[in-house]
């Protein structure tokens, strides 16, 4: 399934993303900036503001 986290650097998202890696879900961080948290090299990363949302298509 894919999946997209919004903000998912934070405290808990990073426990949310390992799960649903380990479950061989397709994942998608949509968040700020830069992060240095560790995370699967299958997880996709796309910057951008959570108001502009709708321009980011599918």
């Amino acid at each position: 399934m894919r999946i997209l986290i919004i903000g998912g650097t934070g405290f808990i998202g990073p426990h949310v993303v390992m799960r649903l890696t380990e479950m061989e879900h397709d994942i998608t961080l949509f968040h700020r900036g830069p992060t240095k948290a560790d995370r699967p090299s299958t997880v996709n990363h796309t910057r951008g503001d959570r108001p502009k949302l709708p321009d980011f298509a599918a």
